[in-house]
């Protein structure tokens, strides 16, 4: 059994040269043979910190005390040190309305998370091929595609699964055979949780059928992840191709076929939003993609494919921002945005502009401005009539048909009198605040986190 847990870690690469491996060590068989295993094989394996780490869910009250001080007393008996976590995964679970198996995987993972950051260090957990034979079965019971039918991976990012490979009768026969002392959670025994049902009811059955039952679902789980990894490399290959200002391609990613698309979503709002999109959220976004729609993924978060570029953006909370009198010569911060004026002559201004196109968009009329005009955010009942173009919008209509994103609209920054818009950011003076040739003195604005670039002086 040794030779072929050596096997398994040598076949997916998993130390890759790492010097530092943290166990995770609950009590039971699986980790205290994984444990076992890498203290006796660590200077083979080339390991030069061996550390282990327990976290406590505080669930089974003095049974999961009685697990955290068995795993205490061993490490110190072998002189490894060991990092514990006590977690009220009860308490977290009803706050955040999630399912006590799903809250404490999190909470676990995310100290493992923690604890291989700050000590340079892999973490290897004590999964074994009963293990994926039961996540596979799950995966398929609530209609998981290809990645959920090729189980657990053996290495992912930090993550390393040296087990996975070995199934718990060899485990179980390993702690015989080296004297191995570990504890049964209480828990393990019940049928209350789906994967103990998995395990009681269903495996027994299928090794009815095959004996080999877990190797054979070994075998499976390693071509389908081969096919995924291939169908992923595919996607994002076609994410790079898609990839333009803003998002990406609507135009490219519709084209794709299902397996790419879907692949291609789920790697993009992974990369953009840092969560892991369900099949729900996965199918709906390609729909919106192909049909040029948006979609709530989830709270706050958006993907959205209406404009021609597909993006993903948390929809800032709308707020009233205040509104500042428009002076000669200030600088003010609206909603977050510093926006200041500079008042010069018309020959000053016919001056700049022939070194710099740009000015016309950042200038109006200075003697229109008025005693109540102010520079803001759009309100509800703004107009906006632009410059050379023979038009009065409302400012809603006008941003829509201009496809300014929608997430952006909310941002813009404007000088009105009342409803009436003499400048937008982005698109310049209205027709009745342009600098014309009758202009006396212009207003020059400046915007320090402008959408575009800031005017050179």
């Amino acid at each position: 059994m040794k030779n072929e847990i050596i096997n398994t870690i040598k076949k997916y690469n998993m130390l890759g040269g790492s010097e530092s491996v943290i166990a995770a060590v609950s009590g039971g068989a699986d980790s205290m043979c994984l444990l076992h295993f890498l203290y006796t094989m660590k200077d083979e394996l080339k390991i030069k910190r061996l550390m282990a780490a327990h976290v406590n869910h505080n669930i089974r009250g003095a049974e999961a005390k009685r697990d955290e001080d068995f795993v205490r007393d061993y490490c110190a008996f072998i002189n490894i040190p060991v990092f514990v976590l006590n977690a009220d995964v009860p308490a977290a679970s009803q706050k955040f309305g999630t399912g006590i198996e799903e809250t404490a995987r999190k909470i676990r993972y995310d100290y493992f998370r923690e604890l291989s950051i700050s000590h340079n260090a892999l973490v290897a957990t004590a999964h074994n091929s009963d293990d994926n034979a039961e996540t596979v079965i799950y995966n398929l019971t609530r209609g998981s595609g290809l990645k959920g039918a090729a189980g657990i991976p053996p290495k992912r990012d930090y993550i390393i699964r040296p087990l996975i490979e070995t199934s718990r009768e060899q485990i179980e026969k390993y702690c015989c055979e080296n004297s191995l002392q570990y504890i049964t959670d209480s828990t393990n025994l019940s049928d209350e949780y789906t994967r103990n049902k998995i395990r009681h009811n269903v495996l027994p059955v299928l090794k009815g059928i095959n004996p080999s039952f877990e190797r054979a679902i070994s075998l499976s789980s390693q071509r389908l992840r081969s096919d995924d990894e291939f169908l992923l490399s595919l996607a994002k290959e076609k994410i790079k191709k898609a990839k333009t200002d803003g998002g990406y391609s609507v135009s490219v990613l519709k084209c794709l076929p299902e397996p790419l698309l879907s692949r291609a979503v789920i790697s993009i709002i992974d990369e953009c939003a840092h969560i892991k999109a369900d099949s729900t959220a996965t199918a709906l976004v390609c729909r919106a993609i192909k049909q040029g729609g948006r979609v709530n993924i989830s709270n706050n978060l958006f993907a959205d494919a209406r404009s021609g570029v597909f993006r993903i953006y948390g929809a800032q909370k709308k707020t009233e921002a205040k509104a500042c009198r428009v002076q000669g010569f200030c600088k003010e911060n609206i909603a977050g945005r510093e926006i200041s004026f500079e008042l010069i002559s018309k020959e000053d201004y016919d001056a700049k502009l022939k070194f710099n196109n740009l000015l016309f968009k950042y200038a109006i009329d200075y003697d229109i401005i008025q005693a109540d005009t102010v520079v803001r955010t759009r309100k509800s009942g703004d107009f906006f009539a632009p410059a050379n173009r023979g038009f009065t919008k409302s400012l809603k209509k006008f941003l829509i048909d201009e496809k300014t994103l929608s997430e952006q609209r909310d941002r813009l920054l404007l000088i009105a009198n009342d409803s009436n818009v003499l400048w937008l950011e982005g698109f310049g003076a209205s027709r009745d605040a342009k600098v014309t040739s009758k202009t006396q003195k212009a207003l020059i604005i400046r915007l320090s986190s402008d959408l575009e670039e800031a005017l050179d002086e």
